[in-house]
């Protein structure tokens, strides 16, 4: 199941958008100037598969449509002060109120398209994160918080470490199995080779180890398939960063998990990085390690602290990413360069003010 196009009708009492998403490239790009609700259609789109309606409520709007493929489509609409969604598939139409609480039961049909639809939406505010407090740093209203604002990139540094680490780890634990099973084949080979004593063994105790053989075999294809799949993302992360970043070098250690060197081999602490340099960092590392595949990403504003060159270089990166983790993505940016040759992969808002006041036109 896949979302296949967005819509809204009298956003903010003006603006109709239509953006249908690119299923080819898989990236599509709303393009316009700010004040045209680009951010908005994001927020709205991750709250209503997040079960996060609170925008709905305080935006103004008609309705917002979510199409998917095989001619099945999701409408909000406003009554009132009531919350309308409706769900329309070839056989009818489903609907029911949205509250904060809605996420649909078990067999619902609400929770359903949750199910087969993953929306992840990574905001503008991306260098920071929340990180556990010491009890000495916590507030003193009374209210005992326990969470406060850290650096992601610290973060994405600690969770590189600790991939790393178990990449290694698992491929020690192969190793250890494959010698396991090269054992119990040598004892095997060795039984089976002495015709006297075959006629004397249990034939289930040989097929149990057969089976138990088996078995391993299966979690060593599962985990090897995983250490691989890792180990991809790992290496296309360092090579990324590397192409990227001037006058650093960038290495995976299981300890620290980026290490980042001047020319002369210099440590740079992670938090010493450009805040261009902090952005890819933690846009490439959510993309290739927190989502899931098959999953619809929403990226506000990429072109936050990067260089021109940066944007230019920008959607050839991501299709890379994508090519290797299976998802969409929709991105809303008012940068010509992040855009660059990728015309066809934009949906430019259109003001409709512009169809009939010239001094609107001009000034928009």
């Amino acid at each position: 199941m896949r979302i296949t196009k967005v819509s809204v009708k009298k956003l903010f009492g003006i603006f109709d958008h239509e953006i249908p998403l690119n299923q080819e490239s898989r990236i599509t790009i709303i393009h316009g100037p700010n004040g045209f609700g680009k951010t908005i259609l994001l927020t709205m789109l991750n709250g209503l598969f997040n079960s996060n309606y609170r925008v709905f409520r305080e935006v103004s709007f008609e309705e917002f449509l979510v199409y998917f493929d095989f001619h099945e489509y999701l409408v909000v609409r406003k009554d009132g002060e009531q919350l309308v969604l409706s769900f329309t598939t070839v056989t009818g139409t489903q609907t029911e109120h949205l509250h904060e609480e809605s996420d649909g039961g078990p067999d619902d049909w609400l929770s359903e398209i949750k199910r087969n639809i993953n929306v992840e939406l990574i905001k503008t505010q991306r260098l920071q994160t929340e990180v556990a407090l010491e009890p000495d740093f916590r507030s003193f209203d009374g209210l005992n918080d326990t969470r406060g604002p850290g650096l992601a990139v610290e973060e994405y540094a600690a969770k590189t470490a600790s991939l790393v680490h178990s990449v290694r780890g698992a491929r020690k634990l192969t190793e250890a199995q494959f010698e396991e099973i090269e054992a119990i084949n040598s004892d095997l080979g060795s039984l089976l080779r002495n015709e006297e004593l075959v006629q004397s063994l249990d034939h289930s105790k040989i097929q149990e180890q057969l089976e138990y053989v088996d078995s391993i075999l299966d979690i060593i294809r599962t985990r090897t398939d995983d250490i691989r799949d890792m180990g991809r993302r790992l290496t296309m992360l360092v090579e990324l960063l590397n192409r990227n970043f001037s006058f650093k070098r960038v290495y995976t250690d299981a300890e620290s998990g980026l290490v980042f060197l001047t020319p002369d081999g210099m440590p740079i602490p992670v938090a010493n990085l450009s805040s261009g340099e902090q952005h890819q960092l933690v846009l490439f590392s959510k993309l290739l390690f927190d989502v899931s595949s098959g999953s619809l990403v929403l990226i506000d504003e990429p072109e936050l602290s990067l260089h021109v060159t940066w944007q230019h270089d920008f959607l050839n990166d991501l299709k890379r990413v994508i090519d290797l983790c299976d998802f969409d993505v929709l991105i809303a940016t008012h940068s010509p360069q992040i855009v660059h040759d990728k015309l066809d992969w934009m949906v430019d808002l259109h003001n409709p003010e512009a169809d009939y006041s010239d001094d609107v036109a001009e000034y928009a």
